[in-house]
Parts: structure tokens; sequence; C-alpha cells
């Protein structure tokens, strides 16, 4: 971090203003050295204002660097003005003339840029800014964002997916998230199954880090590895009826209310997922054991 403060002053005198020649104060690295340096200049352009009386004019201006040691500003140089800077003109620089149609054309060929996409994505999809900031972070991420949501990812599941799982996967690897070998297609598949809740979110991710090893589809390996959640109220209420028949005790805690109902309540849950092998639906559960234990 550099830092190149002006300083210069206001001094009220007989009624009017007389503003001290400004100084720019080269190269400082710290904010130790930003504040000590404008303290001192503040002080010395005063004293120096009141020994002389000079004030702000044309080529007045001057560099000070700062000795950090004695804690003082050193003079390096005045200000000159640009013929001092020996500037030329160049002659093989011919004049360019600008349309508007001219223009037209140029933004026509421009992708959406990084803050229009963010904005975008704020605005149509209800994203955070913090996400599309990260989603748009990098081109080949965002371009690949909208390739799984046109292929049907519901856009919120789909975010949730590369920026928590593939780009977790793409750092591992040393590659971007549209390198890691999977399809538009296969994650917007994988999007809609979280969207239906026919997976939960961590076996999405288990799903994601097996479709970047394999290349194989979400579904089929979501039924290998027993990670499709098991939804039918039917099936899961005889799974439930069983386990409040089997803790009678836990029952008794949830019905009778007071500290231990809500840890009880929680215990016949991990019961039925147990019982299904974190198969079953918990939103789903829940509501059953909401409807047996009133």
């Amino acid at each position: 971090m550099r830092f190149e403060p002006n300083i210069n002053l206001v001094v009220g005198k007989d009624g009017g203003e007389c503003k001290t020649p400004i100084v720019e104060i080269k190269n400082l690295n710290s904010f130790r050295a930003l504040e000590r340096s404008v303290d001192y200049e503040a002080v010395r352009q005063l004293d120096e204002f009141v020994e002389t009386g000079r004030v702000m004019e044309m080529g007045s201006k001057t560099t000070r660097g700062w000795d950090d040691g004695r804690e003082v500003t050193v003079l390096q140089r005045e200000k000159e003005e640009a013929h001092d800077y020996r500037y030329f003109p160049e002659p093989d620089l011919v004049p360019v003339g600008l349309t508007e149609k001219w223009l037209e054309e140029i933004r026509g060929r421009l992708c959406e840029l990084p803050i229009k996409k963010q904005m975008r994505y704020v605005k149509e999809y209800g994203l955070s800014d913090y996400d599309a900031g990260v989603l748009t972070a990098e081109r080949g991420t965002a371009e690949f964002f909208d390739e799984v949501v046109r292929a049907g990812g519901e856009p919120k599941r789909v975010c949730n997916l590369v920026t928590q799982v593939g780009l977790k996967l793409a750092n591992e690897k040393g590659c971007s998230v549209a390198e890691l070998g999977i399809t538009a297609e296969s994650l917007a598949g994988l999007a809609r199954m979280v969207e239906k809740d026919e997976v939960s979110a961590t076996a999405a991710t288990s799903i994601f880090e097996e479709m970047v090893k394999t290349g194989r589809e979400p579904q089929t390996i979501a039924e290998e590895l027993s990670l499709v959640q098991k939804s039918d109220a039917g099936e899961l209420e005889a799974i439930v009826e069983q386990v409040l028949s089997e803790n009678a005790k836990a029952v008794e805690d949830v019905t009778g209310g007071g500290k231990k109902s809500k840890k009880a309540r929680g215990f016949l849950l991990g019961q039925v997922m147990q019982k299904t092998k974190g198969q079953a639906n918990p939103k789903v559960v829940s509501e059953i054991l909401d409807k047996k234990l009133g």
C-alpha cells in the first residue's frame, strides 16, 4: 500500500482567507507514516506562512519525502509545469474521430460485463450480492452457471452447488468449475433433485463429487449410493409409528412439554432416520411427528 497525500492550509487573515502552497508527500507505506507526516506538514506550513506569508500560486506546488527516523518532511523538488516534463506531440499519431455508430458496434461485440451480470443475478434470481460476486469473479464460472440455469436448474440451488461444492473441487484440482468435466445438463439434473427433495443438500455434495470422479449421471449415482430420500408418507408413517411405540419415554417427554421436549423430539426424528438408513425425507418425517404428537 502506498499513500501520497496532498496537503495545504486555509488560513484566516484580515477577514479573508489565504491558502498555503500544496505539498505532496511521496511514497508513504504505512498508516503511521501517513498520520505523522500530515501532522508535521500542517505545523510546518503554518510556521512558514507566518514567517514568509507565501501563498499558493502557479508553480508553487512541491513534493516532499518523509524521514521516518527524524519524523520530518524533506523537500524533494518543486512541481514543474507541463512543458518542463518534456512533452512533445507524436507526429505518427493521427486524430481519431469517434462516431456513435462505431461505439454501438463495439458495444454490441462486448460480452455481458461482470458488474452487469452480478446485478442481473441479484435482480432476476434473488441471489445475495456476495454469492453473485463469487459467481462473477471468474468469467468461466459465470458462463457455466448461466448454462446450468438455461438447462433447467433452479438458480439458487445451482448457485449453492457451484459456490459451495464446485469451486472447492475446482480449487483442489487446480482448474475452473467449467473444466471439472461435468455437463451443464447433469448439474441441472442434480439441482432439480435437491429442489424436489429427492436428495438432501448433504447427499448432493457426495453426488457432485462422484459425478466429477466418474462422469455418471446424478440419478444413477444417487440410487447406487442409496442417497435417494424416501418421501412416501404412507411408508414413513408406519416407521414413525414403530419408533413411537418403541420409545414411550421420549413420547412422554415431547407431549409433556418443558425443557426435555425439544431434545426428545430430535431423538425420535433421529430414530426414524436411523431405521431408514438416512434415506427418509426429514421434512416429511417432521410433519408426521407433528401430526402424531400433537
